[in-house]
């Protein structure tokens, strides 16, 4: 029995979630994650918070301006993260250990490219898109001046991010935790020194995130090399894209890509929308869309365990393993949803007060808040169908849901939104969008589909390894 115990430690020490408890390993996955996501939203929580409080309403607002564009971006490479990611959880899984370097090494270079392509091309686009977006005048400058430093610090997001999720799918959960400690230190420190003593205003908030990235990417890169739970070597050997590894990353990538692009350009178009009711109702939604963050962080986290855990798992042939986690997983993402929900409704307004002491701002971003709150038990759930879908390598399945609640979303917003023109009835069209779309998740979960989308399988002869 104590043998057992042990084997069962190393393997997750190890970052192998094919053996022992689901809950043991699911739960070691799981807490370093929410962790890290919990830095990495107070890491972008602290730009809003402080120039908010030392810059004032309007300087808070032309960051958030920004918010649904820079999702967008990011969405474009991220996708390629993603498939990255579960290429190499399902590697793992299959006991190809010997494969697992060039896969880093091919992220990285595709990562770092799209990033830098997407960044150029945004900056020549960045005041045509902006003025279509109808961005208030009266903080267009300051805007366009975040968004152009925003694009210049893509390439460092992008790195860290990849780097993140490709050393999860090994198990490494710890090291993106440490260094984003190390990253969220340095950024609320260098925010505080160019906003609150330089006076920098927006460009303080935009440069302390650029420094803080590439610090982050550096970090990731290094911590590659030297991974305990598997070898990885980078080196001018592996650091090189692979035709055959492009393809099988952008296979499974692209989807992702897509489904958040749409969802962002679901967003974006909405934006344009909000933006007409000016400054104060931008400043609103900014500060509620970072509460909104933490409240589904735990949702995330387990999502991306899930994902780890399906790719795995499936790759090992251990289809068993893989519902006993899907029954855990979604009774978590709901559960602390539910728990969440209640918080965040009777605390909205001292939530709000965190980034602003405008009244106005603060009853709008209230009323937002109280009405999300209400069905985040849907967007946790979706959460972690989303998670599961992907390990297995079905991210066409989450591409196709997610669009059909965009192509839900947007003109219900327009027809219950413009119609009267009533600001908080956009957030009603978002919750019909993501109610529906965790019911299409749930048809195609029991359906089945999803267990024969996975690209790489365990050999016969390394089932007991």
């Amino acid at each position: 029995m104590e043998e057992s115990v042990k084997k069962e430690n190393k393997a997750v020490a190890k970052g192998d979630m094919t053996r022992g408890s689901v809950t043991k390993v699911l739960l070691a996955f799981t807490i370093p994650t929410l962790l890290t996501n919990f830095l990495n939203s107070l890491y972008n929580m602290a730009d809003s918070v402080i120039v908010g409080q030392f810059a004032g309403p309007e300087a808070l607002a032309a960051v958030g301006a920004n918010t649904f564009v820079t999702m967008l971006m990011v969405a474009l490479f991220v996708g390629a993260g993603i498939g990255g990611g579960v290429y190499i959880a399902q590697l793992m899984g299959a006991r190809k250990y010997d494969q697992i370097s060039n896969a880093f090494g091919n992220t990285y270079c595709l990562i770092a490219l799209l990033s830098a392509i997407t960044g150029i091309i945004a900056n020549i686009f960045a005041v045509p898109l902006l003025t279509a977006l109808h961005t208030p005048e009266n903080i267009f400058a300051d805007t366009l001046l975040y968004f152009r430093i925003y694009c210049a610090a893509l390439p460092g997001l992008a790195v860290y991010s990849a780097g993140s999720a490709t050393l999860r799918s090994v198990g490494d959960v710890k090291a993106p935790l440490y260094f984003l400690i190390f990253s969220a230190i340095m950024n609320v420190v260098l925010n505080i020194i160019f906003v609150a003593v330089f006076h920098m205003g927006v460009a303080g908030v935009a440069w302390a995130t650029f420094i803080a990235e590439y610090a982050s990417a550096i970090l990731v890169v290094a911590r590659t090399s030297t991974c305990k739970m598997v070898k990885i070597d980078i080196n001018s050997q592996t650091l090189r894209l692979r035709k055959e590894l492009i393809k099988i990353t952008l296979m499974l990538g692209i989807p992702s890509a897509l489904q958040m692009g749409v969802n962002s350009m679901g967003n974006v178009l909405c934006q344009r929308y909000l933006n007409e009711f000016g400054s104060s109702a931008v400043a609103a939604v900014t500060s509620a869309m970072k509460l909104d963050n933490f409240i589904l962080m735990p949702a995330m986290s387990i999502s991306m365990a899930m994902s780890v855990f399906f790719g795995q798992n499936l790759a090992a042939g251990k289809v068993d393993r893989v519902h006993k986690g899907a029954k855990l997983g979604m009774g978590m993402c709901i559960g602390i949803s539910l728990v969440l929900s209640v918080v965040i409704y009777v605390g909205a307004r001292a939530g709000i007060r965190l980034f602003t002491s405008d009244e106005e701002v603060i009853e709008i971003g209230a009323g937002m808040l109280r009405i999300m709150a209400l069905f985040y038990w849907a967007m946790g759930g979706f959460n972690a169908f989303t998670g599961m879908f992907r390990g297995a390598g079905d991210t066409m399945s989450v591409m196709i849901i997610s669009i059909i609640g965009v192509l839900v979303r947007v003109p219900v917003t327009y027809f219950i939104c413009a119609r009267p023109h009533i600001f908080n009835n956009y957030f009603w069209s978002l919750i019909i969008a993501n109610v529906l779309m965790f019911t299409l998740a749930i048809i195609h979960y029991f359906r089945g589909n999803w267990k024969n989308k996975v690209v790489v399988r365990i050999d016969e002869k390394d089932r007991d390894i």
